[in-house]
């Protein structure tokens, strides 16, 4: 019972961040990104579903964002590596 009383009260929610948080307690499926809640739906997705791809968000800067942070990470990773190999062959 303690957790349908969530659910009933996210059903009655109005306002832009209503289908978030209806995503987040399993109402809906539909994931609805906004630019104005980008941060709030890419949380709650990833929260949800961790190894997922969500093509929802190819058109948004959360899809820019990420590949910046993937190169980041690449590039991190390589002088890593490349720091590595100097401290092996000195």
């Amino acid at each position: 019972m303690f957790r349908q009383q969530p659910k009933q009260k996210a059903q009655k929610l109005k306002g832009t961040y209503t289908p978030a948080i209806q995503y987040y307690l399993g109402i809906t499926d539909k994931i609805q990104p906004t630019e104005e809640f980008l941060p709030l739906w890419t949380q709650i997705t990833r929260i949800k579903h961790p190894d997922r791809e969500f093509p929802e968000f190819e058109t948004t800067s959360a899809k820019r964002d990420s590949q910046c942070s993937k190169n980041l990470l690449h590039r991190l990773w390589m002088d890593k590596m490349e720091r590595q190999r100097y401290i092996y062959l000195s």
